[in-house]
């Protein structure tokens, strides 16, 4: 399996620097990618499939909340952390509704981002794992009616060959016997068969 890739964006260069060190030094084996345009983090999100991403909200012309809607129609499964100045009632509200993972104000400390951060990366894998179990569970549904409708058809194809091969019933002639009894008077001293016409059967 591949390292898990991370997208950070940011526009303030102190935050940008401070956040991507503290997560490369805890998380030594993922990949992360650092930028601060918007714009051009939806285009690295277009390119390649990122195991999360982590946003501020704040910046412009093209915002955070931009980038948010973007990300998502692209890679409705990856993992979306807020992580922002600013983060009052309303905003809650409209971001969660786009989908994503959680919200931070930038007053909590690294720590908290990184645990929500490695929350977010074993859920994906979770959720990729039981996607792809019941992808599999599909196929193998579809195989197996595929199989049993050519044993149905090939069973039905044998039992009809098996009547038209099966022997006919052949006309049989059968001797009729009658019996007569031998001897004279009071005394019967054996029994005779004699056929007569013969019986079709």
């Amino acid at each position: 399996m591949s390292s898990p890739s991370i997208l950070l964006v940011d526009d303030d260069p102190a935050l940008r620097a401070e956040l991507s060190n503290f997560l490369a030094f805890h998380l030594p084996v993922v990949t992360m990618d650092v930028i601060q345009s918007p714009r051009i983090a939806l285009a690295w999100i277009t390119a390649r499939p990122y195991h999360a991403l982590i946003t501020d909200l704040c910046m412009g012309p093209f915002t955070g909340l931009d980038l948010l809607r973007g990300a998502k129609a692209i890679r409705p499964e990856m993992p979306v952390i807020v992580f922002s100045d600013r983060l009052n009632v309303s905003i809650r509200s409209h971001v969660f509704r786009l989908g994503v993972y959680d919200m931070l104000p930038r007053e909590e400390n690294a720590h908290e981002l990184l645990g929500v951060l490695k929350a977010a990366l074993e859920l994906r894998d979770l959720s990729r794992s039981v996607r792809d179990k019941h992808l599999l569970l599909h196929r193998l549904q579809k195989r197996i009616h595929v199989i049993m409708r050519e044993l149905s058809t090939s069973e039905g194809d044998l039992l009809w060959s098996d009547v038209q091969a099966a022997p006919r019933p052949t006309e049989r002639v059968l001797p009729t016997l009658n019996r007569c009894w031998i001897g004279s008077g009071s005394e019967v001293v054996g029994l005779k068969l004699y056929e007569t016409k013969p019986m079709r059967v």
